[in-house]
C-alpha cells in the first residue's frame, strides 16, 4: 500500500512538473495542439499577431516566423499578408529548404546561461591610479638570494660590465 501511494505522488508529481513549459524559446502545443509550436521570451511573454526574428538554436542567425493572434506560429503555408512559410513555419523564397531567409543577430543567452558563465571568467583586480601613480603600490622583493657568483659564473652585472667593454 505504501509503495503504491508513494508511485501515485511520483506520478502525480511528474505530470505536473511536464505540464509546465519552458518560457524560453520553442514549445510545443499539447493536447488537440499538439503538432503546433510557439516561442515563449524569457520575461514570460511570448510572440504572437505578426513576424518575429527568432534565433532559436543561438547560432546568431535568425530565421522569421509568423505567429497568429493566439500566438501559433503558421507552418507550410501562406501568411496572411502573402508570404510563403515552410514546414518550420520559417519565411522562405523560392525553395522551401534552401530559401529560408535568414539575418545575422546577436546572440542573447539566458539568464542562467549568462550568470554560469560570468562565474568562470577570472576577476581582474586593476590597481588604483591617482594622477597615473598606483595607490598602494608595493614594489617586489628584490631577486636573487645577496650570495656571490662561485668562481666561474657570471652575474648580471658582470655580464653587462663585460659587453660594454667589448664595444
Amino acid at each position: 500500500m505504501k509503495k503504491m501511494k508513494l508511485f501515485c505522488t511520483l506520478a502525480l508529481a511528474m505530470s505536473v512538473v511536464a505540464s509546465i513549459p519552458a518560457m524560453a524559446n520553442w514549445n510545443k502545443g499539447q493536447g488537440e495542439n499538439d503538432g503546433r509550436w510557439w516561442y515563449g521570451y524569457e520575461d514570460g511573454s511570448y510572440a504572437k499577431s505578426g513576424w518575429a526574428w527568432l534565433d532559436g538554436d543561438r547560432n546568431g542567425v535568425a530565421e522569421c516566423y509568423y505567429f497568429d493572434d493566439a500566438g501559433w506560429v503558421l507552418m507550410d503555408t501562406t501568411t496572411p499578408d502573402g508570404y510563403t512559410v515552410n514546414a518550420d513555419g520559417a519565411w522562405y523564397v523560392g525553395d522551401p529548404d534552401n530559401g529560408v531567409q535568414e539575418k545575422e543577430v546577436e546572440v542573447k543567452l539566458e539568464k542562467a546561461e549568462q550568470e554560469a558563465i560570468d562565474k568562470k571568467k577570472p576577476k581582474v583586480v586593476v590597481p588604483e591610479k591617482k594622477n597615473g601613480v598606483m595607490k598602494n603600490y608595493k614594489p617586489r622583493a628584490i631577486q636573487g638570494n645577496g650570495v656571490k657568483p662561485k668562481a666561474g659564473e657570471v652575474n648580471a652585472s658582470d655580464f653587462n660590465r663585460e659587453h660594454q667593454n667589448a664595444d
